[in-house]
């Protein structure tokens, strides 16, 4: 394998750049292959193209070897050697039994040995999230970290230096001019110090950063400083200002009434009957957008809530696609994603059942619960624009489908049935303690409610 310094990364540091805004893309000659496959989407071109150059690049630098399988060892693989300085001979041996995978490996560790002379921590931050995007394959995520970068990062006066340089020093000075300078919120600072670990710790990981400059840096130190301060004891029933937070009953009722006048005076509104459910259920509007007729259990009056619709920006487009598990169900194993039952009763039924025989009317044959007058399903962003524009019909600054999550769990739930945080829980689909940080607000109109019943001890005494 050659020295690291006499390998030229310029082209491919090219061809990286333009994947990441589909622009810019180098005047090169495109193999057959690539024209024959991918001509039709660019994005595809240039991550061929990548491909084809990290193979390049390793092919010239280093030797790949192949082992046939023998009587002694009955394994296949490829093979090659790298430096290594702790091994004896200074060598390492690397193998593999995909020839393309031990190719991407070789190529990580001549690129490596480039980075810890000279990057940046901005340079770090783009490895870091190629590094992110092999084990993690959502663009989504991708935007918001380079949207974080962008608002708490770019400008830094560490952001061009050597990563190696930094020091605790530097990210208390960064932060105080950023809390100085920002309106930051917990949530906000929070998404800076997920940028913050997702370089240091990706340069601590491939031997970039020595020391961690984090060490002696305390969040709490800088709540005081931030949008709002109040930190929740976890055990609190009820802690924040609902006017912020959640609609009140009545409030619910009005959005209700618009959405039904809708519906009276157009053919079809599906994003009506979908908002409707939503008020009524708590469900996600991911998982809402997802919901199936065979989803629905009328003889057991129950609803499957076990999929969600999610979109991801493509080639400047977003693609929308169904996965078979909810948003807290991500992490575990296919076998264990069972979904959840949330019961139907009489009021979601009636919805149903009238959504139903619309559907009928209209010959409209659909899987989907939700779904355009050509039986497509829904997307998040339509129901989202839909949703909004109700709220702000009616003069509400939340607008957004989380309230009526929040809503349905402290106004029903709680004040209403009663019902334990683990069983709000089970019905919304997330953790205990995240219902009662989270989901769980006084009612509006606390004190006027909390004077009638005075009034009513009052009289019976």
């Amino acid at each position: 394998m050659k020295k690291t310094a006499d390998i030229d990364f310029n082209f491919i540091m090219q061809l990286e750049t333009a994947r990441k805004s589909l622009e810019g893309l180098p005047q090169v000659c495109f193999s057959d292959k690539i024209i024959t496959e991918y001509a039709s989407d660019k994005e595809e071109i240039i991550t061929s193209m990548i491909k084809e150059e990290h193979e390049r690049i390793v092919r010239e630098n280093c030797e790949i070897y192949y082992h046939q399988g023998t009587e002694s060892n009955n394994k296949s693989y490829y093979y090659a050697y790298v430096y290594d300085p702790t091994c004896i001979k200074n060598r390492r041996r690397l193998t593999n039994k995909d020839e393309k995978k031990l190719i991407e490996c070789l190529f990580d560790i001549l690129r490596e040995g480039r980075i810890r002379k000279d990057a940046s921590f901005k340079e770090v931050f783009e490895y870091a999230i190629d590094a992110y995007l092999c084990d993690n394959p959502s663009t989504n995520t991708v935007r918001k970290y380079r949207a974080d970068y962008e608002r708490f990062i770019a400008g830094a006066s560490f952001e061009d230096r050597g990563i190696g340089s930094l020091r605790l020093e530097d990210i208390k000075a960064h932060t105080m001019q950023l809390l100085k300078t920002k309106t930051i919120n917990k949530k906000a600072f929070m998404a800076y110090k997920g940028v913050l670990n997702l370089v240091i710790d990706y340069g601590i990981n491939k031997g970039i950063i020595g020391n961690d400059p984090r060490i002696g840096f305390k969040n709490k130190a800088y709540y005081d400083l931030l949008k709002s301060s109040s930190t929740p004891n976890k055990h609190e029933e009820y802690y924040s200002d609902s006017d912020e937070a959640i609609l009140s009953p009545e409030e619910i009722n009005r959005l209700k009434d618009i959405v039904r006048d809708d519906i009276s005076k157009r053919k079809y509104v599906y994003f009506g009957y979908a908002v409707i459910l939503a008020t009524l259920t708590g469900m996600r509007v991911g998982e809402i957008c997802a919901l199936h007729w065979s989803d629905i259990h009328f003889s057991s009056k129950e609803i499957h809530i076990h999929r969600q619709q999610l979109d991801e920006l493509r080639s400047g487009k977003h693609v929308f696609y169904e996965v078979p598990f909810t948003k807290n169900e991500k992490k575990l194993e296919p076998d264990k994603r069972k979904g959840r039952m949330f019961p139907i009763y009489d009021e979601i039924e009636e919805l149903l059942l009238e959504l139903k025989s619309k559907q009928d009317e209209l010959g409209i044959k659909s899987e989907y619960v939700f779904c355009n007058d050509k039986g497509r399903f829904i997307t998040v962003r339509g129901y989202q624009r839909y949703l909004r524009n109700k709220c702000q019909m009616l003069g509400y600054e939340i607008t957004n489908n989380h309230a009526l999550r929040k809503s349905l769990n402290s106004n029903v739930f709680v004040a209403k049935l009663g019902l334990t945080p683990t069983v709000r829980a089970e019905l919304l689909g997330h953790s205990e303690s995240t219902n009662i940080k989270f989901y769980t607000y006084a009612p509006k109109d606390t004190t006027a409610s909390v004077l009638d019943a005075f009034h009513r001890i009052r009289d019976v005494g």
